[in-house]
């Protein structure tokens, strides 16, 4: 099991959402999100995270709309594994314009020292 790691509830993001061993994201490319993709997910590492429940909200309206309007079958597992994907490639392209870093700055708590920028 993975560890639950204490959170700002109004962050919609875990404060370490993991990485590869060189740091980097995987891929680039979309993920596979067919029944291929769903049967090796239980060779996936686990992780867990506290995430705010109208954020779960949010994604179980998605999960509806995409099967009611577009036919399309998905989990909030792949749903989120996908936003966070996204985010992490906006941050990698973007870095300092990133939507994460836009995010981030507004929340109280982030900025370490005051200095923006910082590690």
């Amino acid at each position: 099991m993975g560890t639950q790691e204490p959170r700002n509830p109004t962050s919609q993001l875990p404060r370490n959402p993991g990485s590869q061993e060189d740091g980097k994201v995987a891929s680039q490319e979309p993920a596979k999100t067919g029944s291929q993709e769903l049967g090796k997910r239980a060779d996936f590492p686990q992780q867990t995270f506290n995430i705010h429940p109208d954020i779960i909200d949010m994604l179980e309206d998605m999960k509806r709309d995409l099967r009611r309007r577009h036919s399309i079958k998905t989990s909030k597992e792949i749903l989120a594994e996908e936003a966070i994907r996204l985010l992490c490639l906006d941050f990698q392209q973007k870095q300092n314009d990133s939507q994460i870093v836009h995010i981030l700055k507004k929340i109280p708590g982030t900025q370490e020292d005051g200095k923006p920028g910082s590690k």
